[in-house]
C-alpha cells in the first residue's frame, strides 16, 4: 500500500502542506517538541540537517503507522511542513494515513497560533 502524504496539488485542502513564516530550524524544533509531547508518537530518527523526522504512531488497538515529517523552505522562512503516513500492516489503512496527517497538522497549527 502506498503511503498517504501532503501534496500542494491535493484536491483536499487538509492534505496540503501547511506554510509558516518561521525559520526552518525553529520549525524543526517545534515539530520535535510536538512529537515528543504526544504519548502515541515515538521518534525513531531525527536529521536536523535535512529538517526531517521519522516517528511511529501507535493506535489504541496497537496498530503502528510510520509517520515522516520534513520541512522545506528557505533557512529564514517561509517554510512548508510535509507529512507522510504509512500503515505497517494490511493492504488498506482505512483512512488512518489521512487521519494521522490531519491530526498532526491540526496540532502543529494550534501550537503555531
Amino acid at each position: 500500500m502506498a503511503p498517504t502524504q501532503t501534496d500542494f496539488a491535493s484536491n483536499d485542502p487538509t492534505l496540503r502542506p501547511p506554510k509558516y513564516q518561521r525559520r526552518r530550524a525553529d520549525m524543526y524544533r517545534a515539530v520535535i517538541e510536538l512529537l515528543e509531547d504526544q504519548p502515541h508518537y515515538t521518534i525513531v530518527s531525527k536529521d536536523e540537517a535535512a529538517s526531517r523526522v521519522v516517528a511511529q504512531r501507535r493506535a489504541p488497538l496497537g496498530a503502528v503507522d510510520d509517520v515522516e515529517v520534513w520541512i522545506e523552505g528557505e533557512p529564514n522562512g517561509p517554510v512548508s511542513v510535509h507529512v507522510r503516513s504509512k500503515h505497517r500492516r494490511g493492504l488498506l489503512d482505512l483512512g488512518c494515513g489521512r487521519r494521522n496527517i490531519r491530526e498532526f497538522t491540526r496540532l502543529l497549527h494550534h501550537r503555531q497560533s
